[in-house]
């Protein structure tokens, strides 16, 4: 009885944890990432951290789809992950499908499963 109830009492312990620490991690401001066409430069450039409502709403979705995770934040902003700077190229494909009307079109149902 008293092993169930600490073993209960870690768990649990451990679950507000993992709720903590997940919640944290939704701490940077998306911005969009271009590829930077200008010669001897960095190869990628950071946009506005300001989004149009339909450019937010598209990033959302894309990000939902790929298993980000990503949180409104006010009008036009997006939370996630510090991590996912750590990927750029996955960031500029994710700039660049929020922006592709053929792309948002084929995949029009993504729209109905991942609401705001």
């Amino acid at each position: 009885m008293v092993s169930s109830i600490i073993k209960s009492s870690i768990a649990f312990a451990l679950l507000v944890a993992g709720i903590e620490v997940c919640a944290k991690d939704l701490e940077c401001e998306f911005r969009p990432v271009f590829m930077n066409v200008k010669p001897g430069e960095n190869p990628y450039e950071l946009g506005s951290e300001d989004l149009s409502a339909e450019t937010r709403d598209n990033l959302m979705m894309i990000l939902k789809y790929y298993g980000k995770d990503v949180e409104a934040l006010g009008q036009s902003n997006l939370k996630i992950s510090c991590d996912l700077y750590s990927n750029l190229d996955f960031l500029v494909s994710v700039t660049k499908k929020s922006q592709d009307k053929t792309w948002l079109k084929q995949h029009e149902m993504l729209k109905k499963t991942y609401k705001k």
